[in-house]
């Protein structure tokens, strides 16, 4: 298992080799969710310089949000900021104003995961623009955004993989998740299908069934460089999803498959 993930490892850092935002705050956001959840891993692979190099440039990244910014680099730009605020190192907010209206224009024009993402994690910064999202408002109109839903309040409630699970509803949220697997690996949704192992893993669901079938179907999808591919998505998707099977790989090494 770990020849598995380090492949997954070089195929992340091959994918974001460009430097542009939105790689760089996913570099520095991977390499700090590794280091909080398999510090072993993250000694063994050498990634305090890497992470420190990233770190230092995330200031490089606009903090301004304007409307015609796409949701995949307001996101960048909201990570950049967090991981600068959870590693208490200087940077700049945005306008309170400018980041509201953003998120609701998100949210009108169907990226409410987005603005409501983006609004928990400046909340985690002191930052609150006190937007009033619904509980799971997809659960009975999108098993997909739905389920992308459930894998963020894992994320979210464990400071993305820096503390421990605390949430009063945490043995149904894994519930939800243990329903959604057979579907997700069914549709390929090799991206969510490595969200949902990570937060089986931090649910102690290691031996589930469901667990099983996540951790066989990314290996047997893993390609040779060690990227991961979702067929759900295009090839803009690969870093996120690599990006994922990377941190699921990274503990799974604790449970060998069957």
């Amino acid at each position: 298992m770990e020849q598995i993930a380090k492949r997954a490892l070089e195929a992340f850092l091959s994918l974001t080799i460009e430097n542009s935002e939105s790689e760089l705050a996913l570099r520095a956001l991977v390499f700090h969710m590794i280091e909080g959840y398999k510090p072993e891993a993250f000694e063994r692979w050498n990634l305090a310089p890497l992470l420190q190099k990233e770190i230092y440039r995330l200031n490089e990244i606009d903090s301004s949000f304007p409307e015609q910014l796409s949701a995949d680099d307001g996101l960048a730009r909201v990570d950049a900021i967090y991981i600068l605020h959870q590693r208490k190192f200087c940077y700049e907010l945005p306008k309170h104003l400018e980041f509201r209206n953003y998120l609701m224009h998100l949210d009108q024009n169907g990226f409410g995961l987005y603005a409501w993402v983006m609004s928990e994690l400046m909340k985690q910064c002191e930052f609150d623009v006190a937007l009033n999202f619904p509980q799971r408002p997809f659960k009975s109109t999108s098993r997909l955004l739905d389920t992308y839903w459930l894998t963020h309040l894992f994320f979210l409630d464990t400071h993305y993989l820096h503390s421990a699970l605390r949430h009063a509803q945490i043995s149904e949220w894994t519930k939800d998740l243990l329903a959604a697997t057979n579907w997700v690996i069914q549709q390929s949704r090799f991206d969510l299908a490595a969200e949902i192992g990570i937060c089986l893993q931090l649910s102690g669901q290691h031996h589930s069934d469901e667990y099983q079938m996540i951790l066989d179907s990314l290996i047997r999808n893993q390609g040779i460089d060690g990227s991961l591919q979702d067929l759900t998505l295009d090839d803009s998707a690969k870093a996120h999803t690599t990006a994922a099977a990377l941190l699921f790989f990274a503990s799974a090494e604790e449970v060998q498959p069957v």
